[in-house]
Formats: C-alpha cells, structure tokens, sequence
C-alpha cells in the first residue's frame, strides 16, 4: 500500500472486531517512510477520532523533530487518551521495518523488527469507538503517514509474539487462512 500523506488511507467500517476492550490482540505490519516524512507524526492503525469523543485505540510513530516515539494511545472512556506503552525510537527513512502493538493479559508491547522494545502494564478496558478502523491516519484526518505499509495483519483474541525475547521476523507471506 502505497500512502503519500493526503489522506489516501484505508478504512474498514466500525466493527465488533476493531473492538479491544481487554482482549489480547497483535496488530503488526512492515511499515516505512519517505524521507521527507520522517519527521512527523505518522498513525499505522487506528480505531480513534478525537471528534465526537471517540478515542479508541492508535498505534503511531510521532517523529516531531527532538520526539521520535513509538506508541501505542489508548483511552477508556472516549474522551481522553493516554500512552499505554512507548518507547524512543527513530527509523530510517525508506526502509521497512516489522512494527508490532500486541496485548497479553495486562501487558502491552511493543516490537520492531523482532526486538521488544518497550512493555507496560495496564488493566484499560479500550473504549469501543464508533469510528472506522483506519490505516493511514487517524479517525480525523491528521497523521496521515507518507510511505509503504505492507503485510498488515490484524489479530483479535492472540498475542501473536507474547515474549520479552522478541522473535523471529517472518520471512514469508503470511497465510490467507
């Protein structure tokens, strides 16, 4: 999926299955930026819009210059939303990178490239928000990210990685079934 940062996302219209609550999850895909996007705020997925309260979920990059952070955002009530789990972090521009936000139990991590990068524990019950689940930018049009996302995959009820070791990077397509 080519993305050029207008606004070109994906969306999949609101569904149970967008719905985290504290279920475990694994969302992952490779993901890169153009050069002259590194530096911004750029959301993978999300399940969020500031508008009408309905903060969800959003797995970001927020590179602003002297911020470059890996996140995963989430709210409980729709209204206000905090970092889950983040981390430091600043990528190459054109290169792809293996991104995963996964949950299991009450603890959140996060993952490039086989490495865990950062792990959090939080009880939040997600919001369910009544937006669409978006790839490319968030519920409200900004973040919109200027790059490539390839091999998306979201997965309701597993976590997929589940180990501070990290993993092995998969090498293949993964299976349509």
């Amino acid at each position: 999926l080519r993305l050029d940062g207008t606004g070109d996302d994906i969306k999949y219209a609101d569904h149970a299955d967008w719905t985290l609550g504290t279920s475990d999850f694994t969302i992952e895909g490779w993901f890169s930026w153009d050069s002259s996007w590194i530096n911004s705020t750029s959301s993978f997925v999300t399940h969020y819009a500031t508008t009408s309260n309905q903060r969800g979920w959003n797995f970001q990059y927020d590179g602003a210059p002297a911020t470059n952070v890996l996140n995963f955002v989430a709210s409980s009530d729709g209204i206000s939303a905090a970092n889950i789990v983040q981390i430091a972090w600043t990528p190459t521009a054109d290169t792809f990178y293996h991104l995963v936000a996964e949950r299991s139990g009450t603890t959140f991590r996060i993952y490039a490239d086989g490495v865990m990068l950062a792990s959090a524990t939080n009880a939040i019950d997600i919001f369910n928000s009544s937006n669409s689940m978006i790839i490319g930018e968030t519920g409200t049009g900004s973040q919109a990210m200027q790059g490539n996302v390839d091999e998306f995959r979201f997965t309701l009820g597993v976590a997929r990685y589940n180990s501070d070791s990290g993993y092995t990077l998969p090498t293949a397509a993964w299976p349509r079934s």
